[in-house]
Parts: C-alpha cells; sequence; structure tokens
C-alpha cells in the first residue's frame, strides 16, 4: 500500500475531483507524539475514498495502521496531533475531522499539496469494546485468583480451544488442566498487554476479542517473572443474556 499510494494518487484526485482541495496551510512538523489506544480508537473503521478505494484504520502491539480494503500491505501511522498522524514511508498525512455531532466522521489524505476526503463507512463500536474489555477482565481475575467457579462459567461447553503449542483441546480437557495447575504450588498470573485489545462484531452472534496477554510465574521463595506474551484470540457468543467464549486460538508463543 505505502508504494502504491504515490503512484495512484494522479489517477485518485482526477476520479475524485469535486472532493478535492488545494491545501491552504503549513502541515505541523512531523513529531511523533504518545497517543495511548483509548484516545485512538475513536478513529478506528473504516472509510470510503471512491467505490474502489476504502481505507480501514486499525491497531495492532500498540501500533496504529492503515490499509486498502483488499491490499495485503499495510503502512504504519504516527500520531502528531490529537487527530492527525503521519507516515514516515512517504510525506503523506491523514487527519480526521469532526462532524456537527462531534463524531468524527471524515478522513482526509493530505498529500502532494492535495486533500481528499473519505466517509467512514463502520466504525469500532466502543460500548461493545467496553463490554469485553470488561468480560476479559473478569474472565482472568477469576484465574488469578484461583476461583475455578467463576473462571469455567466464561466458557461454554462447546469450547473449542487451539494451542500452537500443545494443540486442540476441549471443555473438559481445560476444566480438568485448570483445576491440576490451581492445586501447585507454583502460581500464574495473567495481564492483558496495554493497548494490545481489539474487538470485532459477529453480527447475530457476538464478538471477536483479539489481543496480547503476558503471563508470570512465581514459584515458591521466588520473585515473579514473565514466562509467556502469546497473542491470543476469543471468540464470545452472547446467548440469553449471557456471554461465553465458544473458541480460544492462543498462538505466537
Amino acid at each position: 500500500m505505502i508504494k502504491m499510494l504515490t503512484p495512484l494518487l494522479p489517477l485518485m484526485l482526477w476520479a475524485a475531483a469535486p472532493a478535492l482541495a488545494q491545501t491552504t496551510s503549513a502541515a505541523p512538523a512531523n513529531v511523533e507524539i504518545a497517543m495511548p489506544r483509548d484516545s485512538a480508537r475513536r478513529f478506528f473503521g473504516s472509510y470510503q475514498f471512491e467505490p474502489n478505494f476504502t481505507m480501514r484504520i486499525f491497531s495492532e502491539n500498540n501500533k496504529y495502521y492503515g490499509q486498502r480494503v483488499g491490499d495485503a500491505e499495510r503502512f504504519q501511522l504516527f500520531p502528531k496531533q490529537a487527530n492527525r498522524f503521519f507516515l514516515k514511508a512517504m510525506p503523506a498525512e491523514l487527519e480526521f475531522v469532526r462532524d456537527a455531532a462531534g463524531r468524527y466522521q471524515t478522513l482526509v489524505l493530505h498529500q502532494g499539496g492535495h486533500d481528499m476526503r473519505a466517509t467512514r463507512t463502520q466504525a469500532q463500536p466502543v460500548e461493545l469494546y467496553d463490554t469485553v474489555l470488561h468480560l476479559d477482565s473478569l474472565l482472568y481475575g477469576a484465574y488469578n485468583r484461583r476461583d475455578l467457579p467463576a473462571l469455567l462459567a466464561y466458557f461454554a461447553p462447546t469450547l473449542e480451544f487451539y494451542h500452537d503449542q500443545t494443540g486442540f483441546t476441549t471443555y473438559p480437557d481445560n476444566a480438568r488442566r485448570f483445576k491440576e495447575n490451581f492445586a501447585k504450588p507454583t502460581r500464574m498470573r495473567r495481564e492483558l498487554a496495554p493497548g494490545s485489545l481489539e474487538v470485532y462484531p459477529i453480527a447475530g452472534f457476538g464478538a471477536i476479542e483479539i489481543g496480547t496477554h503476558r503471563f508470570y510465574q512465581t514459584d515458591p521463595s521466588q520473585p515473579e517473572k514473565l514466562v509467556a506474551e502469546p497473542r491470543f484470540v476469543h471468540v464470545w457468543q452472547l446467548a440469553k443474556g449471557r456471554w461465553q467464549i465458544v473458541r480460544i486460538v492462543s498462538y505466537d508463543h
């Protein structure tokens, strides 16, 4: 996408001429600032420049990215202002603009002295994000304090767990494993890596939770140490007002 964006720009400018205007003010210098994911996620979603050009804005591993839908390549975005990002790989910037209601519904691509505007077509739902973040804290709060009944309540009886090192397991397998591990003197503690959480809806079913978590181990008379930092995917189902995990994928150990 980075390599393709520049040669495509003249065609995009010609095809979307009504949406373009000459840049009238000089952009601030490109100095990266810190931006927590909780602040940046209001920009996440899809933005359509023209019928065949939609850009997705998202985060992964505490970094921000833009990606043209349909392309494998993505480009990293670096925050420079509260609503503005720049690219290091090429001279271009993305600016997010509020509408009359105060919502960020427009994305402006600044490149080559021109502005190209895109309309938001899909946003990552904030309410769902907060719900899944809360569920995650309850799930692993039970894990950290070794509360087996509370922990198992968040897993559906049809649970399927896919692990890149231990393979495929089911609900009974994991219930037995948790019970055995909780009885050992070695204690484990899990925490969600800050800024790594991504949440996406599954229409009529529930949600997908993606992130990175860290596992710390404490042996008797020994200090706590980090032992794993894998990626994970949880598929949550909402049925009869109750959220449960039906699929887990754990990888990159």
